[in-house]
């Protein structure tokens, strides 16, 4: 039953093949047919001209022989020492049909280049003098991997849009060029300046990039493996971030570091690099970048590590007791792990990736686990491989790399798609085909052949003469595929039909040709393209947003009109930016298009163009007042008061002295009755304690009657009656 079941699917196969390869109407379209169909050119012939190459029988197509383009490859040998055996393949290859290829892979112990980038804002600058002090066990564990190795120094903070304290910031400084020189590493990170950036996120992709395009300045060798360790506790900025300080031009991948000054020069011109442009350098330079970071900041660089190829992260250890230890033994995992796990990288341009298939075994690609893939010093790897291209998409020609992650060398395999038919007898002028052109056994001027197919359909339904569509109006193209009515109707007015596609006119793009070309809707009274605050879009001005600290609005051609409550909004947004102001260290300063300046006191009255704010009050509790004026273009100027507003704060503070010195004197009479009342009762127990009822009454001698009797001698006790 089951020989059955198999001999019906083997058929049903061979059916489907025939089917789809019968559909090919000439024989271009049967040997691009992936089905691996075989053409029929000979004349006359009224059987099917193309079949699948597994049901071609000899007595099927008579002469001339069918055409049956096969695949073929050829190897092309190299003396040189590589480690990546042979270096490149030639191929023709019919679609849908693979190709096997081998090559091996020769493990040595390459020199090892290895490029610190040290984040060197004010936070890490102890962090950086603990790691120049543990330089000794790093560089004794970079000796235990391999004899031929090289460091370097470079540092990095962030774009150079503003100060603080007087220091300036960078988004890249070359330190140290690679060398075998273990002192001049130890002087080059004992000597790092730090700085102070804008923001916490860093410029650590203008770093990474500078470093890596900038091979003549760093030293990177040829034939070594090429490892960048970036060290840092702070986030990243990436594209799109430089607006905030009006830079708008992209990264473009090139060296920008000065060869004097030893910095990157286009940080402000500059916008910082994408993820994708930082993934396509790494891939093209074969550079390995390590992100030693702190854990707050691990899962935005994990991230990172994700999207870039060949790329390590691991945590770095805040305060560690001996921190380089650490960091030696991280990068000896890691060095292991890319010396001793082979991670093969496939490079197809984008336009082919999805029809191109490639077969490896071992299948050393990156997300793939494979314990052949593992080698040691000296061992070799043997790969076997297949590549098929799936379907014809008009490209003849596709190139497929295979390297090794780290290493510069690859395996380069070029395939010339075979896509045209190389058939006997064609003649342009055929006596068969009455004059007319005869290719591999078709005329191709029949009515109704192929010359006339389009999209499936022959002429769009018109007629075809000899090749040649005949249309009737309003259809026109070469194929009659193009109404020219609906073209205008679509594009009200503004396309045509030109070669069977209904294109725009000159003047106008888009879709539906409603875009048009030129700016001039897009221009003022001063002829300025959107006030030169944006850009011309399909006729309309697109305006960049405005700084949070301006309440005014936006017109339709990007021009600043204020608002009716604009002076008392303007005022408010102004006053953090007031308050943030540290008259002690800077008297003048530019961030954000704000320039800030001080004045003992404003004159009064100010000039016209200054507007007056209502008096702000500190955190001290006094009060300063302030005035602005916008500038010429886009920005703001404030010019502060020194003089502070403290009258309110010597009221408060003659208030404070006066219920003070109330309290105190009640407190005072208080503790002096509770003293006094103390002092009575001690002396009256005192006193009991001296008293004793069982004694009896006493006499005291000192004692003196306080009653004094006094007799009257003449005094008499009966009156004396008159007689």
């Amino acid at each position: 039953m089951f020989v059955h079941y198999l001999l019906f699917f083997l058929l049903l196969k061979e059916c489907l093949l025939i089917d789809l390869c019968e559909k090919s109407e000439n024989c271009k379209e049967c040997i691009r047919n992936p089905n691996v169909c075989v053409w029929c050119a000979a004349k006359a012939f009224n059987r099917t001209r193309c079949i699948p190459r597994s049901s071609y029988e000899a007595d099927w197509c008579p002469e001339p022989v069918p055409v049956n383009e096969l695949s073929n490859s050829i190897m092309i040998e190299s003396n040189e020492n590589k480690q990546i055996k042979p270096l490149k393949y030639e191929m023709k290859l019919r679609i849908g049909e693979p190709q096997t290829f081998n090559f091996t892979y020769d493990f040595k112990d390459n020199p090892v280049d290895v490029y610190f980038l040290l984040d060197a804002s004010a936070m890490m600058g102890t962090k950086i003098k603990n790691i120049a002090s543990k330089a000794d066990g790093l560089y004794k564990t970079l000796e235990t991997l391999t004899n031929d190795f090289t460091l370097g120094v470079g540092t990095f903070i962030d774009k150079n849009t503003w100060k603080e304290n007087g220091k300036e910031s960078y988004s890249f400084a070359h330190e140290l060029s690679l060398t075998k020189d273990h002192q001049k590493f130890v002087t080059a990170l004992e000597s790092t300046p730090t700085g102070y950036n804008r923001d916490p996120p860093t410029g650590c992709l203008d770093a990474i990039a500078q470093a890596i395009v900038c091979d003549k300045l760093i030293g990177w060798r040829e034939k070594s493996r090429k490892i960048i360790v970036v060290l840092t506790n702070n986030n990243y900025h990436d594209a799109g971030d430089g607006r905030v300080s009006g830079i708008f031009e992209p990264y473009d991948g090139q060296c920008y570091t000065d060869l004097k000054n030893k910095r990157y020069k286009r940080e402000l011109t500059m916008d910082y690099p994408s993820v994708g442009m930082i993934n396509k350098l790494v891939d093209h330079y074969k550079v390995t970048v390590l992100f030693l970071v702190e854990s707050t900041v691990k899962s935005a660089y994990q991230s990172l590590s994700d999207v870039i190829s060949g790329s390590y992260i691991d945590d770095w250890v805040n305060e560690p007791i001996n921190p380089y230890d650490t960091t030696g033994q991280t990068l000896k995992k890691i060095y292991k792990q890319i010396i001793g796990n082979v991670t093969l990288n496939v490079d197809i341009k984008a336009k082919n990736i999805e029809n191109v298939k490639i077969h490896l075994s071992p299948n050393c690609t990156k997300g793939n686990y494979d314990k052949n893939c593992l080698v040691k010093t000296d061992q070799s790897i043997k790969f076997e491989g297949s590549v098929e291209i799936l379907n014809y998409d008009s490209t003849d020609n596709v190139s497929v790399e295979f390297s090794v992650q780290g290493l510069a060398e690859k395996l380069s395999i070029d395939i010339d798609v075979i896509s045209d038919c190389r058939c006997e007898g064609n003649e342009k002028f055929s006596g068969y085909c009455n004059g007319r052109p005869l290719e591999c056994g078709q005329c191709l001027c029949d009515d109704g052949n192929s010359a006339c197919n389009f999209e499936g359909s022959i002429c769009s339904g018109h007629t075809c003469f000899c090749g040649i569509c005949h249309c009737t109006y309003p259809y026109t193209g070469k194929y009659c595929e193009c109404n020219s009515l609906d073209c205008e109707k679509i594009t009200s007015g503004n396309g045509e039909c030109v070669d069977g596609k209904c294109q725009c006119k000159d003047e106008w793009s888009g879709i539906t040709c409603s875009c048009p070309k030129s700016n001039s809707t897009c221009k003022g009274n001063d002829n300025r393209v959107c006030n030169d605050y944006g850009f011309c879009l399909c006729g309309k001005c697109e305006c960049h947003e405005l700084s949070d600290w301006d309440p005014r609005q936006l017109d339709s051609l990007c021009a600043l009109s204020p608002c009716a409550d604009c002076h008392k909004k303007q005022c408010i947004k102004l006053s953090s930016h007031v308050l943030r102001f540290n008259n002690e260290d800077l008297n003048e300063y530019s961030r954000s298009f704000i320039k800030m300046n001080s004045s003992d006191s404003l004159e009064d009255p100010l000039e016209p163009s200054w507007n007056l704010c209502p008096e702000l009050r500190m955190e001290n509790g006094c009060y300063t007042t302030f005035a602005y004026k916008y500038q010429d273009g886009y920005g703001i100027e404030l010019l502060i008061q020194k003089n502070k507003n403290c009258d309110e704060n010597i009221l408060k503070l003659g208030v404070i002295v006066s219920v003070t010195v109330i309290l105190v004197g009640i407190g005072t009479l208080v503790v002096w009755k509770l003293m006094t009342k103390y002092h009575d009762r001690k002396e009256y127990m005192e006193l009991m304690k001296q008293y004793n009822p069982d004694q009896g009454a006493r006499t005291n001698k000192l004692y003196i009657d306080p009653c004094v009797t006094f007799k009257n001698p003449s005094y008499r006790a009966d009156p004396i009656t008159e007689s």
